[in-house]
């Protein structure tokens, strides 16, 4: 359903085709999203940073993305291609690591990178510095979560739509409760009830086929993974 179509369930559930507001819609949205870990929102890509030979530091553009979860990088291993998770240390720490890859004479030794830092930030984008050094070109892949989206009447949440539902039911159980009439509340905690419980028992445990979404994620072949 898009947002037109949200609203429409909303003013029947409610009983008021008058009822013409989003807010309700979208704090519904947010509430679902937070007690469901926005599992529908996870998603990767490997077109967001590449490492290169001899660069240490690089600028990531997260652009929508709300939490950056992971980064991988591929590397080659006894003739095949395999991801690494890479791990994320603290400023304090990342000397520690880089020492463990300095040669004897004190220069960086150029190698797979294993561990990263972020030193800097700037609006949507953030620098990190990697250890040890890329020896080559390396392929990466991001893993995040991306920001929720705000509802007006043309968009389309991106949560799987068997799930559209519980937004129009939580919004009308969040109207009612602030009704004069006591039976309106009750029927809206009702509501608000059974939208959190189909929200934490379904949405958050369903495993769906779109969770993790790629962001130009090229079609790969299986040669490419040998």
């Amino acid at each position: 359903m898009n947002g037109n179509q949200i609203l429409s369930e909303v003013q029947s559930l409610i009983g008021n085709m008058g009822y013409y507001r989003y807010s309700d819609i979208n704090r519904a949205y947010r509430e679902i999203g937070r007690v469901a870990r926005h599992n529908w929102l996870r998603g990767e890509s490997e077109e967001m940073l590449e490492f290169v030979d001899g660069v240490s530091s690089y600028w990531i553009d997260l652009g929508d993305v709300r939490v950056f979860k992971a980064l991988h990088v591929k590397g080659n291993d006894s003739g095949a291609k395999y991801w690494h998770l890479m791990e994320e240390v603290s400023p304090e720490l990342f000397e520690d690591k880089r020492v463990i890859y300095l040669q004897s004479d004190g220069v960086d030794r150029e190698d797979r990178p294993v561990f990263y830092q972020i030193v800097e930030s700037i609006g949507q984008r953030i620098k990190i510095q990697v250890t040890p050094v890329p020896d080559e070109t390396y392929a990466t892949k991001v893993q995040f979560i991306k920001d929720i989206e705000t509802i007006d009447a043309s968009t389309t949440p991106t949560m799987p739509h068997s799930y559209h539902d519980i937004i129009s039911n939580l919004a009308a159980g969040m109207i009612l409760a602030r009704d004069p009439d006591p039976k309106e509340r009750v029927r809206g905690a009702e509501l608000k009830t059974q939208a959190m419980k189909d929200a934490i028992m379904g949405l958050t445990k369903d495993a769906h086929v779109n969770r993790i979404k790629s962001i130009n994620r090229p079609r790969r072949s299986v040669n490419e993974f040998i």
